[in-house]
């Protein structure tokens, strides 16, 4: 019987037989572990073996324990599921989308909706990629094509997303790092000030003694200053249950709406550092490592009622010529006009007045007296381009002016 993680098609990376989940590149994450694995390497055989000698036996001990612990919470970050939502199969794919149509007032059914957690309003968004409804804090990643519950961030230093399943061993190995790193600092220059003083502040001499000692320590402090600023924020977030993806969104700002709440939080920043580090691992949606069921089908899609608002509203009464063109196909020659062709306007004749137009301040033909002085204006146009030359104006008063266009031509005499 197959098993679930042979049908995935995300871009995620599935190994051991669904058991262990990772992204694709991985190249971010192998520096990661070199960097880790060969400066650990480094520290023992030159600083903890001769710590161990001239200092304490415990200093090779407590450096072990810390290692396999760094590198312990690094794996099972990479390695375990982050809480991806299993995307819809064809036929629930196409059973989800009968059903939101079937509830949808527009012709287009719509990819949000409603929904109400601790007196909070909350918009659930509909993946057009896995094809669902999202939960509230779950998003898409679009490094491993999937939807990842109480998704916080991609990480490439870990090479996997970063979600509700994994998020206690990423911080976890960000705490571990910190410590680790002042550990190698901090023992790194007793093991140079114990040298030193062995070979009476010969500098040189403590070199050839220890070669590393000075290069683990400058990179344990510079790994140190970015650890301790990702931890520090990831430690404000834990307390105020809040994660990355909702920060940057500015969701829960308190600061600009006082009356804003966080309906996750379970009751202070302790209570909701206990609940992130020991409270229980949300179980797999995806259950990669079980197998199918054959015999699983999706419900029937829902027929697709008359909306109530529509059977609401009054019928209008439909012309003739209505009912002829929904009952014919729209084109351009079954379209029933009134005039089989362009229709031709007669010449029109406009008259200023007897003032000698001197009431619109035009001028007729004798401006300078007369009883009936017309202003005679001949305009041929067809029905389409009546409107051309509207807001055109004759260059002056006194003389004649002619505009021609395409389609009108008009002449003017003032």
């Amino acid at each position: 019987m197959p098993k679930r993680w042979e049908q995935y098609k995300g871009k995620s990376w599935i190994t051991c037989n669904g058991r262990c989940v990772c992204a694709r590149n991985l190249s971010v994450f192998y520096l990661t572990l070199l960097l880790v694995v060969v400066f650990s390497g480094l520290f023992f055989a030159f600083d903890c073996r001769f710590l161990a000698v001239n200092l304490s036996p415990a200093v090779p001990v407590f450096a072990v324990l810390q290692c396999g612990f760094v590198l312990a919470c690094l794996l099972r970050t990479t390695l375990s599921d982050p809480g991806i939502i299993p995307r819809a199969g064809p036929d629930e794919a196409a059973w989800m989308e009968a059903e939101m149509a079937s509830h949808s007032t527009v012709p287009q059914y719509e990819t949000l909706r409603d929904i109400r957690i601790n007196g909070r309003l909350f918009k659930l968004k509909f993946c057009q990629t896995c094809k669902l409804w999202r939960p509230p804090r779950a998003s898409h990643c679009s490094t491993c094509d999937n939807c990842v519950d109480r998704f916080d961030h991609h990480c490439p230093w870990v090479g996997n997303c970063v979600g509700r399943r994994n998020y206690r061993y990423f911080y976890l190995f960000l705490a571990s790092v910190t410590v680790y790193c002042v550990y190698i600092m901090v023992f790194g220059c007793i093991n140079l000030v114990i040298l030193s003083r062995q070979k009476n502040g010969d500098f040189i001499q403590v070199l050839r003694e220890s070669p590393t000692s000075l290069v683990v320590i400058l990179v344990a402090f510079f790994s140190l200053f970015s650890v301790v600023g990702l931890g520090g924020f990831h430690t404000l977030l834990i307390c105020r249950e809040t994660s990355t993806n909702e920060d940057i969104k500015d969701l829960y700002n308190t600061k600009r709406n006082p009356d804003l709440i966080n309906p996750f939080d379970h009751g202070g920043g302790c209570a909701n550092f206990c609940y992130i580090l020991f409270g229980p691992t949300a179980p797999s949606l995806a259950k990669f490592d079980s197998e199918l069921d054959p015999e699983w089908r999706p419900p029937p899609p829902p027929l697709r009622t008359e909306n109530p608002r529509r059977q609401s509203q009054p019928q209008r009464p439909v012309s003739q010529q209505q009912q002829q063109q929904q009952q014919q196909p729209s084109s351009l020659h079954n379209q029933q006009t009134r005039y089989p062709s362009p229709v031709g306007l007669p010449p029109v004749q406009f008259v200023s007045g007897s003032d000698g137009g001197r009431v619109n301040g035009i001028g007729g033909v004798g401006r300078g007296g007369g009883n009936d002085d017309l202003a005679m204006a001949t305009v041929s146009s067809s029905a389409s381009s009546l409107s051309a030359n509207r807001n055109r104006k004759p260059s002056g008063y006194g003389g004649r002016s002619s505009v021609t266009s395409p389609t009108t031509s008009a002449s003017y005499i003032v």
